[in-house]
C-alpha cells in the first residue's frame, strides 16, 4: 500500500505540478505562452529526503552524487584519471607540497571563494567525513598562503597528490546553519545549482564561474529508502540515475546506459606464507589461467574492465605499460607449472605432486557479494582447465574478515578502492589495509638476510622509491606483473542511466556523475 500511495503522489506531482501557475509574460513570437515553452526545460533526479544536503555528512550514495551539482571542488578527474582544474586556476606540485591558486569564483550568495574557505572545507572534510578522511589521509595540512592561494602539505613526495583534491568546497562556517524552524539549511556552495527552500528543485546558479548552466531547473524526486528509490526508477519518474553496483543490484531504466569506470580493483590475494604459493611460477600460472574478459562479461554482466595490471587500465599514465592479457593462456600456465615440477596429471585432469596428490588451493570469498561469488566459481573452473584444483570457501562477511586477519586462506577474492593518487601500497606492501597475504619472505637455510630472495620486499622498495624520486609508475607496474604478489582480475564499473528526455547524455565521471548535465539537450 505504501508503494502504491507513493506512486500516485509522484504521478500527480509530475502531471499537475504547474496547475495554478499564472501567465506573467504574454505570448512568445509564435503565440505560445513563455511558461509553456520553459516548463519542459528541466530534468528530474532522485534524492533521499531523510539524508542531509551537507556534503561532509551525507550517508546515501544518491545524495552524495547529487551534491556534486551544488558544490564544486578544486579539481576534477577526467575519464583517464587526469586532474582537470575546476575551482583551481593552477596547481603546482613540488616535493611534498602542492600549491593551488584559485580562480575568480563566487559562491551562490555572490561572495568570493577564498583560500580561507578551502582550508575550512579541507579541515571539515578530514574531521567529519569518513570518505574524505580516507581520501585525504596522506595530506597532513592545508594553509592559507594568500587570499587566493592554498598550500597543501603531504606526508611524502607524491607527484599525483593533486588527484586527491576532489573534496567539495563550501563557504566557511555555513555547514551548521538552520532556519527559524530549527531545520538544517544546506551549506553555501559555488557549483552549478542552488537548492530551493523546500528542496524540491535545483535552480541554475547565475554566479557559477563557468557561466549559466544550460538546464535551468533540475527537479528533485523525494525518496526515503531503497524501496522507494527503486520504485521511482521503475515508473520512469527520474531522467538520470546512477548506481555503483556495490549492492550487486542492477535497477533497469529505459534510455541510454553509460558505464562509469571505477577505481575499484577486484583481485586474487595470495598467502605468500604458503611455500607453494610463494613460488612466483605458481602465481604466474594462476594469472595466466584466468580469462578476465569472460569474468567481466559473465560474473559482472559487462560492468567491469579486464585488469591489464595492478593499475586502472583507463589511467593515461600507464597506457601500454601493463601487459596482462584479457583472455587465458593455458599453454603459459602449464609451462609455469612445469618449471616447478608439475608435469603429470591424474585421471581427473589435475597435476599431481611427488606423492601423487593433486595440487589444490583454497579460495576464500565473501558469500554476501554475488558478483564475487560468481567470479570465484569462474576462476575455479578456469584453473581446473589448467590442472589446478580450487576449493571455494564461501563464508559470510564477518567470518571472511576474521579469516583474512588470521591468515586462514590460500587465496582470497577481494575488492579494494584505489585512491585517486594511485597509491597501491594498501595491496602490495606489508601492513597495507588489504595486503593480508603479503608477508616477510622466508630466509633459506644457510643464507643470511642480505642474500635471501626478497621479492615482495623489492616491490615495496620500488613503491617507496617512487616517493623518493628514484622510480617511476612504470617500474611499479612492471614489477607487480613480474612478481605477481596479487593477481589483478578486473576494475569494476558503475552505471549511469539517462532517459530519452535527457538528450546528449554521453559521458560521466566517477567524481561527477552529472558531468554531462551542462551539455544536455532537453527533448
Amino acid at each position: 500500500m505504501k508503494v502504491r500511495i507513493l506512486s500516485l503522489l509522484i504521478i500527480c506531482a509530475l502531471l499537475f505540478g504547474c496547475v495554478g501557475c499564472k501567465n506573467q509574460g504574454g505570448t512568445g513570437p509564435n503565440g505560445e505562452n513563455p511558461e509553456d515553452v520553459n516548463k519542459n526545460k528541466y530534468i528530474s533526479i532522485a534524492y533521499n529526503s531523510t539524508d542531509t544536503f551537507n556534503p561532509f555528512a551525507t550517508k546515501t550514495q544518491v545524495n552524495e552524487k547529487m551534491l556534486a551539482l551544488i558544490f564544486d571542488s578544486l579539481i576534477k578527474l577526467d575519464e583517464n584519471y587526469i586532474a582537470v582544474n575546476c575551482l583551481a586556476e593552477s596547481v603546482e606540485v613540488e616535493g611534498n607540497k602542492c600549491t593551488v591558486t584559485l580562480k575568480n569564483a563566487q559562491f551562490s550568495d555572490g561572495s568570493a571563494v577564498t583560500a580561507a574557505d578551502v582550508v575550512y572545507s579541507f579541515n571539515t572534510a578530514k574531521k567529519t567525513s569518513a570518505k574524505y578522511a580516507a581520501q585525504l589521509k596522506s595530506i597532513v595540512s592545508s594553509n592559507e598562503f594568500s587570499v587566493n592561494t592554498v598550500e597543501f602539505i603531504c606526508e611524502k613526495n607524491d607527484q599525483y597528490m593533486q588527484n586527491l583534491l576532489t573534496f567539495p568546497i563550501i563557504k566557511a562556517n555555513t555547514d551548521n546553519l538552520k532556519n527559524e524552524d530549527n531545520v538544517e539549511i544546506p551549506p553555501i556552495g559555488c557549483g552549478r545549482y542552488i537548492p530551493n527552500a523546500d528542496k524540491t528543485e535545483l535552480i541554475a546558479n547565475n554566479n557559477w564561474h563557468m557561466g549559466i548552466p544550460t538546464v535551468p531547473v533540475i527537479r528533485l524526486i523525494s525518496t526515503y529508502d531503497d524501496e522507494s528509490l527503486s520504485h521511482v526508477i521503475e515508473i520512469g519518474a527520474v531522467d538520470m540515475y546512477y548506481t555503483d553496483l556495490s549492492d550487486c543490484n542492477i535497477l533497469r531504466m529505459s534510455g541510454t546506459r553509460i558505464n562509469v569506470t571505477l577505481n575499484n580493483l577486484v583481485f586474487v590475494g595470495i598467502n605468500l606464507a604458503n611455500p607453494m604459493l610463494n613460488n612466483v611460477n605458481f602465481r604466474q600460472a594462476i594469472s595466466a589461467a584466468i580469462n578476465r574478459s569472460k569474468i567481466c562479461e559473465e560474473a559482472y554482466y559487462t560492468n567491469a574492465l579486464p585488469a591489464s595490471g595492478v593499475f586502472n587500465p583507463e589511467w593515461e599514465a600507464v597506457e601500454r605499460m601493463q601487459t596482462i592479457q584479457p583472455v587465458s593462456n593455458v599453454d603459459i600456465a602449464v609451462e609455469n607449472l612445469g618449471k616447478i615440477g608439475y608435469n603429470i596429471k591424474n585421471r581427473d585432469g589435475y597435476f599431481i605432486n611427488s606423492k601423487g596428490d593433486p595440487i589444490s588451493v583454497r579460495l576464500l570469498v565473501n558469500s554476501e557479494n554475488q558478483f564475487r561469488v560468481n567470479a570465484a566459481n569462474m576462476i575455479a573452473a578456469q584453473l581446473k582447465t589448467t590442472g589446478i584444483r580450487v576449493i571455494i570457501e564461501s563464508v559470510p562477511y564477518e567470518k571472511y574478515v576474521t579469516r583474512l586477519n588470521n591468515k586462514q586462506f590460500d587465496l582470497y577474492l577481494a575488492e579494494v578502492k584505489i585512491l585517486d593518487n594511485m597509491d597501491v601500497s594498501s595491496i602490495l606492501c606489508r601492513g597495507g589495509s588489504v595486503a593480508y597475504g603479503i608477508v616477510e619472505q622466508p630466509v633459506p637455510e644457510g643464507e643470511n638476510l642480505q642474500n635471501a630472495p626478497q621479492n615482495t620486499s623489492s616491490l615495496q622498495n620500488v613503491i617507496n622509491g617512487l616517493y623518493k624520486g628514484e622510480n617511476t609508475v612504470s617500474d611499479i607496474a612492471a614489477m607487480a606483473i613480474s612478481e605477481m604478489p596479487i593477481v589483478p582480475v578486473c576494475y569494476r564499473s558503475g552505471i549511469l542511466f539517462c532517459s530519452g528526455k535527457a538528450g546528449g547524455c554521453t559521458e560521466a565521471q566517477e567524481n561527477d556523475i552529472f558531468y554531462a548535465v551542462d551539455k544536455l539537450v532537453i527533448n
